[in-house]
């Protein structure tokens, strides 16, 4: 099985850019904080809220990875498997392991 490519570093901001000549809409740019370079792109942005929320969530994507991943060690290794961790939190165990698989191209356990 190949190896998927690792995501670019984070941290991530968005930025909204007014239309210019080469652009007819406002986009708003996904960008690492480090100034290389854009990663995503919201084009034909509007100004209704909603993009800009969007952007907002996109830009969040690593720390919001980072976070999960973190809590679900610290909370596994701390709560562990017994005393019905699995039948009282089963659920929200199995949905982070699926977000974090989505997110790293992996399978969830």
């Amino acid at each position: 099985m190949s190896e998927r490519a690792k995501h670019t570093p984070g941290p991530w901001q968005s930025r909204w850019q007014e239309a210019t000549d080469d652009f007819a809409h406002p986009i708003i740019a996904i960008e690492t904080c480090e100034g290389a370079g854009d990663v995503a792109g919201i084009h034909y942005a509007s100004r209704d809220g909603e993009d800009e929320a969007n952007a907002r969530l996109i830009a969040a994507a690593p720390d919001l990875l980072t976070a999960l991943q973190a809590v679900m060690a610290a909370w596994l290794t701390e709560a562990g498997y017994g005393d019905g961790i699995l039948e009282e939190h089963g659920p929200a165990i199995d949905a982070a392991h699926a977000a974090i698989a989505a997110a790293t191209g992996g399978t969830a356990p």
